[in-house]
Formats: structure tokens, sequence, C-alpha cells
């Protein structure tokens, strides 16, 4: 992502044979990876249509005040002038540059973790048993955790004199059947530095609903992945929310 004085960001939207993870109910996680020439498609398909809303990491929120003021492929002819944060990129490699009329709205975007940009495709893919998928991309799906899987989760909490039932001992997911209040049992958080020590393989084998009945791999592969995706940027979210919801419960462990 690179910023300049005049409200404009440049990022890349997607870079040819760069492979990027997607979600799909049936197929769960997958990587998929586009050409040059698929990736021309999709920027001149895009550089026809107007409003595109550019939203907040996936979000229904949405930036008011820009406006798309380039949208290009790097080739032999533009590398020497774009920027040097770029200048290491393939040729294809698909930029777009947005210039924002709000000041607020500009310090607010470059003041984020924002590495780039991306877009919802539309594409088709087939798996090694020969079945085509024609898929749309739902990154708002990809990032709640609830609904990639049949369960629904929560992180609890309370204060130790509050009314009601508060959380109590070490961190963990609530987790209740799919759309009810029906509480199935809990999934302990792992510690971040014993989690970095597991493969994949084992990571699997701890994500288990204590006394509950266990859940499909297909869907322990996704929870996994989830909490490790970004560096395990969603594994530290979901700490950061325990110890802020449970900071005044002394019945409760922080991470």
């Amino acid at each position: 992502m690179n910023k300049n004085q005049v409200n404009r960001v440049l990022g890349a939207i997607l870079i040819p044979e760069k492979e990027i993870e997607r979600y799909h109910n049936e197929l769960g996680f997958f990587k998929i990876k586009f050409s040059k020439e698929t990736i021309k498609e999709y920027k001149d398909d895009f550089d026809k249509k107007l409003n595109i809303p550019l939203t907040k990491s996936h979000s229904e929120e949405s930036f008011k005040s820009y406006k798309l003021s380039n949208s290009f492929l790097i080739s032999e002819n533009n590398k020497s002038s774009i920027p040097e944060s770029y200048k290491n990129y393939p040729i294809g490699t698909w930029l777009v540059e947005y210039t924002f009329n709000d000041e607020e709205e500009f310090l607010n975007l470059i003041s984020s973790d924002l590495t780039g940009f991306s877009i919802e495709l539309e594409y088709s893919i087939t798996d090694e048993n020969g079945k085509t998928y024609h898929l749309k991309d739902n990154f708002e799906r990809m990032n709640k955790l609830s609904e990639l899987l049949s369960i629904n989760i929560f992180i609890r909490g309370g204060s130790t004199g509050g009314v009601g039932r508060n959380e109590h001992g070490e961190a963990h997911f609530e987790i209740h059947k799919k759309n009810s209040l029906k509480n199935i049992g809990k999934i302990f958080m792992p510690k971040l530095s014993h989690w970095n020590e597991l493969n994949f393989k084992e990571k699997l084998s701890i994500i288990t609903i204590e006394k509950g009945e266990d859940l499909p791999k297909r869907e322990k592969k996704a929870f996994v992945k989830w909490l490790e995706k970004n560096e395990n940027e969603n594994l530290k979210r979901c700490y950061n929310e325990w110890n802020r919801i449970n900071k005044d419960n002394n019945q409760a462990i922080l991470i």
C-alpha cells in the first residue's frame, strides 16, 4: 500500500500466479491463483462499472468521499514510473488508486493495517473428482467464523458483582447449536505460545468441544484456518475480546 500527501492511496488488487485463500461451503478453504490474462479480463470488466463501493475490511461500512483515480496493469512500459515499492511486482499486476476528498476518511484509512485491496470475483474451479463449482466470492462470510460452521460461537464475559451468569475459568469460546440459545459446551482458546508450536494436525486435535459432540473434520479445518489467518490475527482478536469483557471478573483467567 502506497500513500502520498495529496490524499491518494495506491494498492494491488491481484498479482499474477499468486495464491490467495478463499472459502466455499462445500469445499471449505482452498487456494486459487489467476494468470495475467485472466486478471486483465477482470480489470477491464471492473473499469466498465460505476459506483463500485469501497468497503472497510469487507464489512457493510463503506468509505464516502473517495473516487477511483486510476486502474492499471504493471507493464514494461510503465514499470519505471510506478512507486519503488511496486517495481518488484510481476508484469500484469493490477493496481488501483483512490483519491479521497475527506481528510479524516483518508487519515482513517492510512492509519489502519491495510496492506492492499481485494475484490469479490466470479470464477469456476474443478475439484479432484472432476466436479466443477461456479463460485462468487463473499468476503463477509470469510470474516465471520460462525457462518463457516454448523454451530454458533460466542465470547462471553461479565463482572464479579454482576447480575446473572458470568464466565469463569480459562479463556474459551461458548458453543451453541446453530441459531439456538442451547449451550452445547465450550472450546478452550489455545495460548499463542503453545499454538505456534503445533503443526496443523495437532491444532485440529485441540479444537474439541469439551464434553460435547465433536465437530466434523471439515469444520475443524475451517476453525483452525480462521484462527491462524494473517499470522494468527483472529486468535489474537479473540484474546483481546475475552480480556476486555472479563477485565472486572475475578472468576475468569485473562490470557
